[in-house]
């Protein structure tokens, strides 16, 4: 029960980010659809980086540049959104609800295709050892 509410919590607080940045796009008049999209992104460049500079630099370096990386790479993604508004006068919710089609599939297609994502090791054999063997058999599947 404990385990569920922890990942309950840590998955809400993300959401609730994405939705904090929402609210405050509705309050200057831009309707941002493409939230979604833009933390696929930002998952994305994220995951990417730490699987590039995964044993090149100390684990907490690593892990605080990848969470700058993700931000930055949904602010460069959210600027299509503002460049197609703004500048080519395009709809915003046509705009955001392409961005989010295409964020979404930009990154299921490149994480599916690249081998090194999907060799992310997320813990250390050591350390799986000492999981019960009911989870290590649920890991294993």
């Amino acid at each position: 029960m404990f385990l569920l509410l922890k990942y309950t919590l840590l998955y809400a607080i993300v959401l609730m980010l994405v939705a904090l940045g929402g609210m405050f796009s509705e309050r200057s008049g831009v309707i941002n659809i493409a939230l979604e999209g833009i933390m696929a992104i930002g998952g994305l460049a994220g995951v990417l980086f730490l699987v590039i500079f995964q044993g090149t630099m100390p684990a907490g370096a690593v892990v605080v540049l990848s969470i700058v990386i993700s931000g930055v790479a949904g602010m460069i993604y959210a600027l299509l959104l503002g460049f197609s508004a703004i500048t080519l006068k395009a709809d915003q919710t046509i705009g955001g609800t392409a961005l989010n089609m295409l964020a979404t599939a930009a990154a299921g297609t490149f994480s599916r295709y690249s081998p090194r994502i999907c060799t992310l090791t997320l813990f250390s054999s050591s350390s799986a050892s000492s999981l019960p063997t009911n989870l290590t058999k649920r890991l294993k599947m």
